[in-house]
């Protein structure tokens, strides 16, 4: 299952508890729900937020989405590389401002 690394949110978004990092985790539930999957993961920093969804579906259109609006998205390929990946990542993209 495929982890999306997501620079969506504001740099001050840096919390679970931010209020926007909430909004978005229940919309991330409610339309995996909806696609009739899970969040399995759901992770911020800094405004980028890692999410683990288990619908593929979903996962494709999140990612066609994203790339219609010029939103540059990192898939990692599962927990693992994403635990050996993310601070590289979530690095890189605070550099990238």
């Amino acid at each position: 299952m495929p982890i999306l690394i997501l620079p969506l949110l504001s740099r001050d978004v840096d919390s679970l508890d931010h209020p926007a990092a909430a909004e978005y985790r229940k919309m991330l539930e409610e339309g995996a729900k909806a696609y009739g999957g899970q969040l399995t993961t759901f992770a911020i920093d800094h405004g980028v937020i890692a999410c683990g969804l288990t619908s593929d579906e979903m996962v494709r259109d999140m990612l066609a989405d994203m790339a219609a609006q010029g939103i540059s998205v990192d898939v990692v390929p599962d927990k693992e590389a994403f635990g050996k990946e993310a601070r590289k990542i979530l690095d890189e993209r605070r550099r990238r401002g």
